[in-house]
C-alpha cells in the first residue's frame, strides 16, 4: 500500500492539520512574530566536538531502500543525500571506496557556481507555503555538500576536499541581505535558513543539518568565522527550541503553523541525535529522547522502505 495511504498515516494527517489550524487561529500570525519577543538568547553552552565517521542523520537508510525511497529523481538535494547514504554503506560493509567517494564528491561539485573562494549551489523551488518559486539557495544543501566533502578528505587524506567543504559552508555566513543565507537580529543570534522568506522562515530539520556540518567542519579547522555562527547559533537553537515543542508535536518552522509529520518526527529524532553525539550539549539529548517519546520510530521506518 503507498505510504500515503495507511489508516495511520491518514489519521496522523488529519489530526496535525487540525492542530495546525487551531494554532493558527490562536495566535493569527506567524510562529516568529508570536515568540520572537519572548526568546531569551543564553550563553554558549559547554560543548565537546567530535567527528563520526557515519552521518547519523540518514542512519535509517540502507542504500537499496534510499534508492528505492528516492526512485529515479535526480535533484541536486538527492543526489547528495544518496552519496552520504553509499557512503554510510561502505562503513558498514567495511568496503570504504576512495575512487568512488571522488566521484560523488566530484559529482556534487560539478553542479555547483564557484564564486571566489565559494561554492554556490542552486536549487529549483516551487513551494507556496515558503512562498518560493523559482531559484534559490538553501542552507540544507550547502551544509549536507560540506558534510560529504569532509567525509572525502578524511578518507583520502586530499585538502582540496576540506577546501570545498569550507566553500560550501561560506554561504551559510553570508547576510541574507547581501544574497546568502544568514540571519542574525535581536532574537537570532545567529540562524541559516533552509528557505529565505520575508520573515524568518526557521525550518528547523534544515538548520540542525547546518549546526552538524559546522561542528563536522570545527574538528578539522577553527576558523574564526565559523566558530563564532556555530556558537551563536547553539546559543539561538537552544532558545529557540522549547516554542517548537507543541505538546508532543513538533513546528516543522517558524514561518507558519505546519507541524511536522511521522517523517519529519522521525528526521528530528535522528538528527538531533546526530547532534548529541557530536557536541555532547545536553539539551539536544533531551530533545530527541523527547521526540522519541512521542513518536512511533517503527512507522517512520516503515515510511523510508515505502512498505
Amino acid at each position: 500500500m503507498h505510504r500515503f495511504l495507511t489508516p495511520s498515516y491518514i489519521f496522523n494527517s488529519i489530526r496535525i492539520k487540525t492542530k495546525a489550524l487551531a494554532l493558527s487561529l490562536r495566535y493569527a500570525a506567524s510562529p516568529y512574530e508570536t515568540y520572537a519577543t519572548d526568546i531569551v538568547i543564553k550563553d554558549t553552552p559547554s560543548y565537546e566536538l567530535n567527528f563520526k565517521d557515519k552521518f547519523s542523520s540518514l542512519g535509517y537508510f540502507e542504500l537499496q531502500s534510499a534508492e528505492q525511497y528516492y526512485g529515479q529523481t535526480t535533484y541536486l538535494t538527492t543526489d547528495i543525500i544518496l552519496a552520504l547514504v553509499e557512503y554510510n554503506q561502505m562503513l558498514a560493509d567495511k568496503t570504504v571506496n576512495p575512487d568512488r567517494l571522488i566521484e560523488l564528491a566530484n559529482n556534487i561539485e560539478e553542479k555547483g557556481e564557484w564564486r571566489a573562494n565559494e561554492l554556490w549551489f542552486s536549487v529549483e523551488t516551487h513551494l507556496p507555503k515558503f512562498d518560493q518559486d523559482g531559484e534559490t539557495h538553501s542552507g540544507i544543501i550547502q551544509s549536507k555538500a560540506a558534510s560529504l566533502f569532509l567525509r572525502v578528505f578524511k578518507e583520502t587524506g586530499d585538502k582540496d576536499y576540506l577546501k570545498w567543504a569550507r566553500s560550501a559552508l561560506l554561504p551559510c555566513a553570508v547576510d541574507v541581505k547581501k544574497g546568502g543565507l544568514h540571519i542574525k537580529n535581536k532574537s537570532l543570534k545567529s540562524w541559516v535558513e533552509e528557505y529565505k522568506t520575508d520573515t524568518p522562515s526557521m525550518v528547523l530539520n534544515g538548520y540542525i543539518f547546518v549546526l552538524i556540518a559546522l561542528a563536522e567542519y570545527l574538528t578539522f579547522d577553527k576558523r574564526a568565522t565559523f566558530q563564532k555562527i556555530f556558537e551563536d547559533g547553539l546559543s539561538t537553537a537552544l532558545a529557540w527550541l522549547p516554542h517548537y515543542k507543541k505538546g508532543g508535536d513538533i513546528l516543522y518552522s517558524m514561518y507558519n503553523w505546519d507541524i511536522c509529520n511521522v517523517h519529519y518526527m522521525g528526521v528530528s529524532y535522528y538528527q538531533m541525535k546526530h547532534l548529541y553525539k557530536i557536541t555532547k550539549v545536553k539539551s539536544f539529548k533531551k530533545y530527541y529522547k523527547h521526540v522519541y517519546e512521542h513518536t512511533d520510530l517503527d512507522l517512520f521506518l516503515d515510511l523510508t522502505n515505502n512498505s
